[in-house]
């Protein structure tokens, strides 16, 4: 996966001399996670694409809906203060994703144990947002802030056979995200108005209730409705491989997601109006 230089100097300097406690922040969720994944490989000494679900001294706990739960905390913490039979230095590595996402009581809870971590183990924070962490939990933490890759990092990542006229507006449109972006370069797809990048963006960062509000903006563009769908559907695939690879507990969402997509586009092929295509799509996703 393409990761910037800065986030990688990050990285290397952790690994170096690792902390026990640790905040990884990254607005782009996927990404972030697989980065993460890398990282917490090489803390326990695992191949690249060793699966980390099936290492006893990996443990990970994810939202359950839109928390992430008291019990799912205390479940963790109760594993991490048993003491492990492993040698190295680290041995364990415990993991919150949408760590944003802990009420106060959870994050109270975590607290209590980043104050005395255990020697041999890593605790690490995934989170959107470093400021959403109470300030008693970063000061106890080490960060790591993943930026995207840089337009140039990007384009020397890629060999020239793949370099087309609107790379920059795919870049755009991936965020940076090099797993998206090989979706859309293996598609004959025209991206070549900012204009509507910006558009698609805006879908994807907005809640259901303002996404139906851009109803117009989409619908009076069959192009643009066209390059919305797959581009949803891209980063709906790719999420769903993530989930299936991971193990997690948001298949089900995905599946339904992707499901959503597909009967637009049968819909979209069958000339069904558009506008009611899009304010269906809106409701299921």
């Amino acid at each position: 996966m393409l990761t910037s230089q800065n986030t990688k100097k990050q990285i290397d300097m952790f690994l170096t001399n690792p902390a026990n406690a640790l905040v990884i922040e990254s607005p782009m969720r996927e990404a972030g996670l697989e980065i993460t994944y890398q990282l917490i490989r090489n803390l326990l000494g695992l191949k690249p694409d060793y699966i980390l679900e099936n290492s006893q001294y990996f443990y990970k706990i994810e939202r359950d809906k839109s928390t992430v739960s008291i019990d799912s905390i205390r479940e963790l913490i109760k594993k991490l203060k048993l003491k492990s039979l492993a040698t190295k230095s680290i041995n364990r590595v415990g993991l919150i994703t949408d760590a944003e996402l802990m009420s106060e009581v959870s994050q109270n809870a975590i607290l209590k144990l980043l104050e005395e971590p255990p020697r041999d183990t890593v605790i690490i924070l995934l989170t959107k947002s470093f400021g959403s962490l109470k300030p008693t939990i970063r000061s106890r933490t080490a960060l790591i802030k993943i930026t995207k890759p840089s337009y140039l990092e990007f384009v020397d990542h890629y060999s020239s056979n793949k370099l087309t006229s609107d790379l920059k507006n795919k870049y755009d449109l991936a965020d940076g995200n090099s797993d998206y972006y090989n979706k859309y370069i293996n598609e004959d797809i025209d991206l070549s108005s900012s204009e509507d990048i910006i558009l698609i963006k805006k879908f994807l960062s907005a809640s259901k209730s303002d996404r139906l509000l851009m109803i117009n903006d989409f619908c009076n563009n069959k192009l643009v409705f066209e390059t919305l769908l797959f581009s949803l559907k891209s980063i709906i695939k790719i999420g769903l491989e993530n989930s299936i690879k991971n193990e997690n507990n948001q298949t089900k969402m995905w599946i339904s997601y992707l499901k959503a997509i597909e009967n637009t586009e049968t819909g979209f092929n069958s000339s069904v109006n558009r506008k009611l295509l899009f304010t269906n799509l809106c409701l299921n996703m």
